[in-house]
């Protein structure tokens, strides 16, 4: 029996094991191996879902033992915090007793211990306070020093509700200020046109038709309602001014008639101003423009210059809001010699005469007779049926 076991043991070792001279290859019930590698596509779906299931089972349990960890750490803090606990409320026993024996020895003193309760230890909840302790302040300076206290702090709300006071009287002041100003400007008459707008005719009979320009200096640039108001404050009459000009840099020039001019540079006297009377509009100087100083030359700017001046005088004149003031300024500086720094040349005039040509008016047709007054009623227009000649006109 032994025997033909070991036979077989040997014949199955002997067929397991290749022989000598032949390869794995030339045994076809081995496989190769790269038919023992399985390929992922190849799997099962179930065989995956199963795969899937245990990674999500295992990244769950997981979480679970971190969450574990952590709650077994919190009680072991509770059970650390039971122990302290049991400790505190053994001492707070003792103490209770030694205050009950301090007590029985001074039963004087026993009011002012306060018995601390089963209720307020099983609550874990102390409440506790200075006046115990031996540093403390007697009651009546405790007392005392709370009535400073309170009286500090009605001083206080006193003095606040105070200021409160003064600052809405103050501004109701204000606001009836304002509203009395208010009610002046309502209550001052408005200027009639007649007033607002430059009385040339009542100039012109007393003194003569002439216009002149007072130049002042400016630090800055600045605007027309700027000027008017710093002129206004020195005390020239705005309604006085004809224009405001800014021909080069620095300057300003102001248009006057010729009769106001003295009392305009008295006025600028007193307030310690000096007129630029030296300055030149026609001048090379007065051109700020860098390409044109660089290209032309001295004569040519000062031609520029001059051109420059008269289109400014034309344009002036060209937006009167009355015409007849443009046509006598105008006229006055076309007027001037030549060799007068303000003077424009006479071309200006004739394109202001074809800008604005005089109106014509026709002439109205007399009335004197009975056949003049029928002639006005029959609505002919100029047809007569009755033989009766026209109404003749002047």
């Amino acid at each position: 029996m032994d025997g033909s076991s070991n036979n077989n043991k040997q014949q199955i070792n002997s067929d397991s094991q290749p022989l000598v001279g032949e390869s794995i290859d030339s045994f076809p019930s081995l496989p190769s191996p790269t038919a023992s590698q399985v390929e992922i596509n190849n799997v099962p779906q179930w065989a995956q879902f199963l795969v899937r299931n245990q990674q999500e089972m295992q990244k769950k349990m997981e979480a679970q033992e971190t969450e574990l960890k952590v709650q077994s750490g919190k009680l072991q803090l509770f059970q650390k915090l039971l122990e302290e606990n049991k400790d505190l409320k053994a001492q707070l026993e003792a103490a209770n007793a030694r205050i009950r024996e301090l007590e029985s020895q001074n039963p004087t003193k026993s009011s002012e211990f306060e018995d601390i309760t089963t209720e307020t230890v099983d609550q874990d909840i102390l409440f506790t306070g200075t006046c115990e302790s031996i540093h403390s302040i007697s009651h009546e300076e405790r007392e005392k020093r709370k009535a400073e206290i309170e009286a500090k702090n009605q001083q206080q709300q006193q003095q606040d509700e105070e200021k409160q006071m003064r600052q809405s009287k103050q501004s109701d002041n204000q606001q009836k200020q304002k509203q009395q100003q208010k009610q002046r400007r309502q209550q001052k008459p408005k200027p009639s046109e007649k007033d607002t707008t430059l009385s040339y005719a009542k100039i012109a009979t007393t003194g003569p038709t002439a216009y002149k320009f007072v130049y002042m200096g400016v630090p800055r640039r600045a605007l027309h309602s700027e000027i008017r108001k710093a002129l206004n404050l020195i005390g020239i009459a705005k309604e006085r001014i004809i224009d405001i000009q800014f021909p080069t840099h620095g300057i300003v020039g102001i248009l006057v008639h010729a009769s106001y001019e003295k009392e305009v540079r008295e006025l600028l006297t007193q307030a310690k101003l000096a007129p630029k009377d030296e300055f030149n509009p026609t001048a090379a100087s007065t051109i700020g423009n860098p390409t044109l100083l660089a290209t032309l030359s001295e004569e040519e700017c000062t031609l520029e210059a001059k051109k420059l001046y008269q289109e400014r005088m034309f344009e002036i004149c060209s937006r009167m809001h009355k015409k007849h003031f443009g046509i006598a300024i105008l006229r006055h500086f076309t007027s001037l010699p030549k060799e007068d720094q303000h003077h424009v040349d006479s071309e200006y005039w004739t394109k202001f005469q074809e800008k604005y040509p005089k109106p014509i008016y026709n002439k109205r047709p007399r009335l004197d007779t009975i056949e003049d007054a029928r002639y006005l009623l029959s609505g002919n227009n100029g047809n007569n049926n009755d033989g009766s000649e026209p109404m003749q006109g002047l």
